[in-house]
């Protein structure tokens, strides 16, 4: 495996500080066309992209969420949407698109947080919100959002040390595992 690609994967963390530039709608559409490169199951492709950029819209969203304030800050905010009737496991091609659009932020040199919680008790009431806000149709569901912005803090990439969980990883069966495999977690005490 190309060691590049590792190295991404390791460099993407959640931003939520971002400074004042503005993202350009060129760098937003990379993004975009990111998420259209993510697989979707029996290539039903359900999902659809509401990109705000309207503080705000954006700081009603982050009252809705009840996240503040980097929804407000971001340059924009991707609104991950589904229509269901195309694709019954539509959040997890939603969830394939936006980790997509999460690593091309990261590789582009930006920084994003998805944020939302549709598996949350409170999730219906504040969709409808979001809905409504919007203007998004009744049979077109939201899995959530990203905040999208130039970085205002630069967290170091993950590390195998810190990640790495030997514990975790079954062969076989649940109780399978490689034990030559346990080094790898660099001194890492079991959890």
């Amino acid at each position: 495996m190309n060691a590049d690609v590792i190295g991404m994967l390791a460099k993407r963390r959640t931003i939520r500080r971002y400074t004042d530039e503005r993202v350009p709608e060129e760098t937003i559409a990379a993004l975009l066309e990111a998420a259209f490169y993510a697989p979707s199951y029996l290539n039903r492709r359900p999902a659809h992209f509401l990109v705000v950029e309207d503080k705000e819209v954006q700081q009603r969203l982050g009252a809705i969420l009840s996240v503040r304030p980097y929804v407000q800050q971001a340059s924009a905010v991707i609104v991950l949407l589904a229509d269901p009737e195309l694709s019954p496991v539509w959040p997890a091609d939603l969830a394939a698109a936006a980790e997509n659009i999460l690593i091309a932020a990261s590789a582009l040199g930006l920084g994003a947080a998805w944020v939302g919680n549709p598996f949350g008790a409170a999730w219906e009431m504040r969709e409808a919100e979001i809905r409504e806000l919007l203007g998004i149709p009744d049979h077109i569901r939201t899995l959530g959002l990203i905040t999208v912005g130039h970085p205002a803090d630069h967290p170091e990439p993950h590390t195998k040390a810190s990640s790495w969980d030997s514990l975790r990883v079954h062969y076989g069966s649940f109780a399978g595992f490689r034990p030559e495999w346990a080094n790898l977690n660099a001194g890492k005490p079991p959890q």
